[in-house]
């Protein structure tokens, strides 16, 4: 990618996305769409949330007036698949995800509510992206419609500390793009590098301490954009086991509290704090300083395995397995660190 497409594909949606931020915060500070702190926040405020949408304005305008996905001969995503259908299929689940969280943020629905939304959508990507020869395992097709949920649901769960959720998307890209930049198609690049660049314009508002969230359209919205990203990144021969480990933060602190709770038979489904990096906070590691461990572990961990993996120097299956060990090992013991040990500020919200 040139120095021209860079200014268009990444710097230009850096700056719409900081405008559209600016805007979206107006007008929800005067909608008093509103995040109010309760005893499961990790803030103090009041915080206008919704703000994702400055992040879907970008993406989804890109898509439909640089790209044309309406176009018969539309970008293609994927050479393995029907460029303008799942292009344009692409555009409206995209739109959807983003339009069923902006409903929740104004008034929250129904887990039976959300869940049937994000598989209907979910079904209808897998459906029109992918070959018709991968269908016919009716498996196969379950596992990615699973897959796309349960995505979404992570980034949803884990959008709970200032900046966290915007960092780990932005990762997840740069680490993506780099590790795919001479096999992936050039629009899928192009793609990927505007979602990061609306992303990292919407964070400098979301740092800590946070002056607008992502809400629900935010997190829901850039799930599903990652996991799309992922998946025709795959269908262009980008291995599936890259994206698992750039984004096991995530899904490794979401699984495996999600499998506590079942097993402790809570509510899994309900809000809660008992996410790693909730407990690390609330024992006293200030959310800055959270911000910085999940960059260190992104680079130091998840970049150099998903490289190595890349690159057939060790095998896929031993790849995820030392990274989630890792983090799980992360996860068991965020509980268990004494607040004397992490040293922070008398308020750790402030830190």
């Amino acid at each position: 990618m040139n120095k021209a497409l860079f200014f268009y594909f990444f710097i230009t949606p850096f700056f719409l996305s900081v405008l559209a931020t600016s805007l979206s915060y107006l007008i929800l500070n005067r909608m008093q769409i509103m995040d109010a702190p309760n005893e499961r926040s990790l803030h103090r405020r009041a915080v206008p949330r919704g703000g994702g949408i400055a992040i879907a304005i970008v993406f989804l305008g890109y898509q439909i007036t640089f790209l044309n996905p309406f176009s018969a001969d539309g970008f293609e995503v994927a050479a393995q698949a029907q460029a303008s259908a799942s292009a344009l299929v692409w555009l409206i689940c995209g739109l959807l995800f983003g339009a069923m969280g902006g409903l929740d943020d104004l008034k929250p629905r129904s887990v039976t509510w959300r869940l049937s939304g994000q598989v209907l959508l979910a079904i209808l990507f897998t459906w029109f992206c992918f070959p018709n020869q991968f269908l016919i395992c009716s498996v196969f097709f379950a596992c990615i419609s699973f897959l796309i949920v349960f995505i979404v649901n992570v980034f949803n769960f884990l959008d709970g500390a200032d900046g966290y959720a915007s960092s780990q998307a932005i990762l997840f890209i740069c680490g993506y793009l780099f590790l795919g930049w001479s096999d992936l198609p050039m629009e899928l690049l192009a793609l990927s590098s505007v979602l990061a660049g609306a992303i990292l314009g919407f964070f400098l508002f979301n740092f800590h301490p946070a002056r607008i969230f992502l809400g629900d359209l935010g997190s829901y919205f850039i799930g599903f954009q990652l996991i799309a990203i992922s998946i025709f990144g795959t269908l262009d021969g980008m291995a599936i086991h890259i994206p698992l480990i750039l984004l096991a933060p995530f899904i490794c602190d979401a699984l495996l509290t999600l499998l506590k709770r079942i097993i402790t038979r809570e509510k899994w489904w309900s809000a809660h704090r008992e996410h790693a990096y909730q407990r690390l906070v609330l024992n006293g590691m200030g959310v800055r300083t959270l911000n910085v461990w999940l960059v260190t572990i992104n680079l130091g961990v998840c970049w150099p395995a998903a490289w190595l993996v890349a690159e057939n120097m060790i095998d896929s299956i031993w790849g995820i397995g030392c990274v989630y060990t890792f983090l799980g090992i992360i996860w068991y013991y965020a509980p268990k660190i004494d607040k004397k040990s992490i040293s922070h500020s008398s308020d750790p919200f402030l830190n």
